[in-house]
């Protein structure tokens, strides 16, 4: 009998479907997903392939690195709705002897002033929410 109610406990609880939910949206550092640079912003926030030399497009797709960034640096400023704002850095050095580009990537957001509140919506004072992100990439040419 005993074993009859281990067996159906067993599979009552392995039968459930768990739902999850996540406060604010349905991923959590969905700041990485905001374009980084003026340009990505006038690309409709993705870009997968624009082969330029602006250095800022690597925060999104490091195999953009080239040789030709060597010693570029790239510095952005966007401004979104209700006072958040990104400021991102982006700079490439090229390594001759591995045939390597090496970038750093920094990206900072500000999301201003919010008010802190208890459950019955007194405020209790304010705090500054901030996210960033700092990348180490590198690319390395595959053949020609």
């Amino acid at each position: 009998m005993l074993r009859l109610i281990v067996l159906l406990l067993y599979f009552f609880l392995h039968s459930q479907n768990l739902c999850t939910q996540t406060l604010g949206g349905n991923a959590v550092f969905n700041f990485i997903n905001q374009p980084a640079s003026a340009q990505v912003s006038a690309l409709g926030g993705v870009n997968i392939s624009t082969i330029t030399n602006d250095v800022s497009l690597s925060i999104h797709n490091p195999a953009l690195l080239r040789q030709q960034m060597h010693r570029s640096v790239s510095t952005s400023f966007n401004s979104f709705l209700g006072g958040i704002k990104n400021y991102s850095l982006a700079t490439a050095y090229h390594l001759e002897p591995y045939k390597t580009t090496v970038g750093l990537g920094i990206n900072y957001f500000d999301y201003g002033n919010i008010s802190q509140t208890d459950a019955s919506g007194n405020i209790m004072g304010t705090f500054r929410p901030r996210d960033y992100v700092v990348q180490l990439m590198a690319s390395h040419p595959y053949k020609e």
